[in-house]
């Protein structure tokens, strides 16, 4: 939350992963003009901003940011009106949960698989979207691993057998 300073925090060095997706599609996508966009669960939300703030600083530029609030129907939609008014976006980087939405909208316009789609995470409707072609990759996070290892990192923190600077 905005203004709340946490204690401690297991995540996702957001401004790494929106580096990385725009290298990868600047990698995959190589014809002059292209425009890529960002669908992302809302802009103003320190995770999200920081992936977009990373994307912007290896491309420099985006064709359209779109917020999605994590409504994978929302995303499936604004997909649609997207590419009704835009025909330059060669490829989406989804830095929430949202790329299902994503990849339903373009299977429904009938552009899946001819976009580049990175995502975030791997869960099932994910892996079905990556067998299919419609997401390209995606950026794994291992949350169970992040979430066992952060309780017992602060269980053993907690009765003396860790030190703060091993946590």
């Amino acid at each position: 939350a905005p203004g709340i300073e946490p204690t401690g925090m297991v995540g996702l060095k957001t401004a790494v992963a929106g580096r990385i997706a725009a290298e990868y599609l600047a990698s995959v996508t190589h014809m002059p003009g292209e425009r890529f966009a960002i669908f992302t669960g809302n802009r103003s939300a320190p995770v999200h901003k920081g992936c977009i703030d990373g994307f912007l600083a290896e491309l420099g530029t985006v064709g359209e940011i779109v917020d999605t609030y994590d409504d994978n129907r929302m995303a499936e939609s604004l997909v649609q009106e997207l590419f009704a008014r835009r025909s330059d976006i060669s490829g989406i980087y989804v830095s929430s949960y949202n790329a299902v939405g994503v990849c339903s909208g373009l299977k429904s316009i009938g552009r899946a698989g001819q976009v580049t789609v990175i995502g975030h995470d791997l869960y099932p409707d994910l892996i079905d979207c990556l067998c299919d072609g419609s997401l390209t990759a995606t950026l794994f996070q291992n949350q169970m691993s992040y979430g066992r290892d952060s309780l017992r990192y602060l269980y053993e923190y907690a009765v003396g057998m860790r030190s703060r600077a091993q946590c």
